[in-house]
């Protein structure tokens, strides 16, 4: 993704890639981290787009008058969809359905 946007160097694109493999790793075991791949309906094999979720623990908060709540939230951290298959709606889908309706 980053790469794609001419944000890093092939040189720093491979030392990122390295170190986001290893936290996504660790992220994924301790489910600090969620994912969604979006492929087409009659090809499900490819993928055409994805979504990350990285949770975190947050303080304890009030959720109305008398009750106090705790757990965590998520930050998205990365949307990515294949070029040709961009401006269809994809993201906007993956957004409304996964991340708004949980």
């Amino acid at each position: 993704m980053f790469q794609d946007m001419g944000d890093v160097s092939r040189d720093a694109f491979e030392i990122l890639r390295a170190k986001a493999q290893a936290r996504l790793k660790e992220w994924l075991a301790s489910d600090d981290y969620v994912g969604w791949l979006a492929t087409p309906a009659d090809q499900p094999e490819m993928v055409v787009g994805g979504a990350g979720v990285q949770l975190q623990p947050i303080l304890p908060r009030p959720v109305n008058a008398s009750t106090v709540g705790e757990g965590r939230q998520g930050t998205v951290v990365n949307v990515f969809t294949e070029p040709q298959w961009r401006r269809r709606g994809r993201a906007a889908h993956e957004r409304d359905h996964h991340l708004v309706k949980g």
